[in-house]
């Protein structure tokens, strides 16, 4: 079979003999691959048991998509080899994931691009907070107190908006292929699982609210709040009580305006994979019934697992 001539097209066959660039580099892509294929997970998929899936063309369509959302936030360039000048090219890697909803029903099947962060060299402030438990609750609280309403944002592709000021050179995602010989891509924002993506996106994402009005819990580095709404922050995922479904207007029109791509959802009632229930007496039950199916039929698993001698009495 011939393969596809274009970068942005999709491999049409499996176990095929041609050998993407993306696959020349002194990494061993098949260790990469082994590895992911030893996962337990069942909800995390390789490349290979994505493409040997009934659910094949589904898996498809998520990475198309995923190409097609990264170059549409002009994530990357496609530029010739030579222009790397010896610096080295990152691997990218494919996550393919069922993504479930708090009772463990399927939402979608999720392809990302991911970066081999392991392999950045040079990048040594990479911190950045991330929301605990205690602000969770806290934030429930206030919700209660306040009596006012409560949504989630859902950032799509958060790392890539955040832009990258170095140059890092990446290799063409598996199954696809260049548009031009023997080139690379330079990326332009930073992208999941770079060595310092996390920061990059807070750092926008802080400097953002901050512009808006926003002020930053002393305690609690993820809490920021004005006078009509309070946030919390999860990576890319954002929990907000609001005073008027005007003031929530206005800052989701503020973050359109500044070129965010976000999905607002309804309720805040399926955070993190936890539902919350209000109840009748004002309290709020805390469910996990996904998460829980899912521990329980990886159980017998772990049962087989030994045991660390420093965790024998």
């Amino acid at each position: 079979m011939t393969p596809p001539s274009h970068f942005h097209e999709f491999f049409g066959f499996v176990n095929c003999a041609y050998i993407a660039a993306s696959d020349r580099y002194d990494h061993s892509y098949a260790s990469i691959l082994a590895a992911k294929s030893n996962n337990k997970d069942p909800d995390l998929l390789s490349f290979e048991q994505a493409m040997a899936s009934e659910d094949r063309e589904l898996w498809i369509a998520s990475a198309k998509l995923e190409i097609n959302e990264l170059e549409g936030h002009n994530v990357w360039i496609e530029v010739p080899r030579a222009q790397a000048n010896g610096s080295r090219i990152i691997p990218a890697t494919w996550v393919f994931r069922i993504k479930r909803s708090p009772s463990g029903e399927i939402k979608r099947l999720k392809a990302r691009i991911c970066l081999r962060g392991d392999l950045m060299k040079g990048i040594t402030d990479t911190f950045a907070p991330v929301v605990s438990s205690t602000s969770v609750r806290t934030f429930l609280i206030f919700s209660l107190l306040l009596e006012w309403d409560t949504c989630s944002i859902d950032f799509s592709n958060a790392f890539v908006q955040a832009k990258r000021t170095d140059k890092v050179y990446m290799h063409v995602p598996r199954g696809f292929r260049q548009s031009k010989p023997d080139s690379v891509l330079l990326l332009r924002k930073s992208l999941y699982s770079a060595k310092d993506a996390p920061k990059l996106w807070a750092d926008l994402l802080f400097t953002t609210l901050a512009e808006l009005g926003f002020k930053q819990s002393r305690f609690k580095a993820c809490m920021w709040y004005r006078k009509d709404i309070l946030i919390i922050l999860y990576v890319d995922d954002c929990g907000i009580v609001y005073q008027s479904q005007k003031a929530l207007d206005e800052f989701i029109d503020a973050l359109g305006a500044k070129k965010f791509k976000l999905t607002v959802e309804e309720s805040f009632n399926k955070f993190l994979g936890i539902q919350y229930t209000p109840t009748p007496d004002g309290s709020v039950e805390c469910t996990q019934e996904g998460l829980i199916s899912k521990i329980i039929a990886l159980l017998p698993q772990f049962l087989k697992m030994p045991i660390p001698t420093r965790f024998l009495l």
